[in-house]
């Protein structure tokens, strides 16, 4: 699709050795102990850890990496709270395993129509719903897919 060229990797650049300047957070509803078969929610947040403001024109999540014997719901649940205009500029494709969200625009990108992530801050990027496995164990729900070769997947 045209509109997920739009969609851009958030990186913040130094002249120090590499170092995370952005955590991704993934917070249940329940935080436990859970139940063979529980159904949760699952929030995903943003933490800043840089000293200045960075505005978001796209988000890509991949979930593809996920422990199987985990139930994920079909779709994931962006939040566009943050932005004034509640994202009316963006168009997303929720579906996982890799939900997107993008900025469509025809003008200037300006920082009240795109996802703020202020200094030091957090932003809620928003929730998937998840459905535990019965036998008891230890599963692992990722959102990054780090380990993908594909720049057009990940996260």
């Amino acid at each position: 699709m045209i509109w997920r060229v739009a969609v851009g990797v958030l990186v913040l650049a130094s002249a120090a050795p590499a170092q995370p300047s952005v955590v991704i957070e993934l917070v249940p509803d329940n935080p436990g102990p859970y139940v063979g078969g529980e159904a949760l929610t699952v929030d995903v947040w943003l933490h800043s850890e840089v000293a200045f403001d960075a505005f978001l024109f796209g988000v890509q999540l991949d979930f593809s990496d996920s422990d199987p014997a985990m139930s994920l719901g079909a779709t994931f649940t962006f939040d566009f709270s943050a932005i004034p205009n509640g994202g009316g500029k963006y168009v997303t494709s929720p579906e996982l395993p890799v939900p997107v969200v993008g900025i469509v625009h025809d003008g200037p990108l300006l920082p009240e129509d795109m996802l703020p992530l202020p200094a030091g801050g957090s932003l809620h990027i928003g929730s998937i719903g998840v459905q535990l496995p019965a036998d008891p164990g230890m599963y692992r729900l990722d959102a990054l897919n780090g380990d993908e070769p594909d720049e057009l997947r990940g996260a």
